[in-house]
């Protein structure tokens, strides 16, 4: 999971990115608005197994990108049963 640590340091412009990583950061906010529409079984899956992760472990993480991409909480209450069924 340290790829992970490191992308959550690129979507927080806390850290450097690897290519991959500023490519998501670059669609990051379409994907959460429109419920990842553009995103193949495989992201998605991808996703749920770093969110999962960083809810889990990495709590202090995971609060910083919700401040980042989700400042109102607007999409963290329209996502709300998905994400407490990931940490189930």
């Amino acid at each position: 999971m340290f790829k992970s640590l490191v992308l959550v340091a690129c979507l927080a412009c806390i850290g450097p990115c690897s290519p991959d990583g500023a490519e998501l950061k670059k669609v990051l906010p379409d994907a959460i608005e429109t419920e990842c529409g553009e995103c193949s079984e495989k992201q998605k899956e991808g996703s749920k197994k770093i969110f999962k992760f960083l809810i889990e472990q990495k709590p202090e993480e995971w609060k910083a990108l919700e401040g980042k991409y989700d400042p109102s909480g607007t999409y963290k209450k329209k996502f709300e049963a998905t994400l407490k069924s990931m940490t189930n």
